[in-house]
């Protein structure tokens, strides 16, 4: 127990008036619970582009491992880690979704924070639960981007720079912030 000697007390000493001289504190205020998810459990994730279909989609490693293994003439061409996420459901987190457009060959990722799931005009494929990611700027999150292209693509990235740049090209306009997820660390 930590004692904590009160001014007061000393003071009211020093005048003569009988008092004790050492107070117990009072017990400590728990912290207050983490309100960030795991980072050691967030993995990969990758974006592949499909030429036949002029369309993007955000994976996770294994899943986009797993894809090209069992149909290697799927036609996605791997275009490199883009984030970290969580696979599963983490404290903290929503669940964003691959939505797909059958007849614009277009996957759209929506985050999910009511725990419905999401829908979009156009879109009525289902293609289930991609990751698990935050839905405001917290622990140490930035924002996953979305551009999107007049003939029916989205594109995902975290950096601003090759968000800005491509919205600079030809038919490419602004989506909207779709989660927000943990950088890539630099090499």
């Amino acid at each position: 127990m930590i004692y904590i000697v009160s001014a007061i007390t000393v003071i009211l000493l020093w005048s003569g008036v009988s008092f004790p001289a050492v107070i117990a504190a009072p017990a400590p205020i728990p912290r207050a619970a983490d309100t960030c998810a795991d980072p050691s459990l967030v993995i990969p994730f990758v974006q592949a582009f499909n030429p036949g279909q002029a369309a993007y989609r955000t994976l996770s490693v294994s899943t986009y491992t797993a894809s090209i293994t069992f149909a290697s003439n799927s036609g996605w061409v791997y275009q490199g880690e883009e984030f970290l996420a969580w696979p599963t459901p983490q404290d903290f987190t929503s669940p964003f979704y691959n939505l797909f457009n059958p007849t614009t060959t277009d996957h759209m990722i929506v985050l999910s924070t009511d725990g419905s799931v999401p829908s979009a005009p156009g879109y009525e494929q289902l293609d289930g639960i991609v990751g698990y990611a935050y839905a405001t700027q917290v622990c140490s999150s930035v924002p996953l981007l979305e551009a999107v292209y007049s003939g029916g693509s989205h594109y995902y990235t975290t950096d601003p720079i090759v968000h800005s740049q491509l919205l600079l090209q030809p038919g490419w306009t602004n989506g909207a912030i779709k989660a927000y997820v943990l950088p890539l660390p630099f090499v």
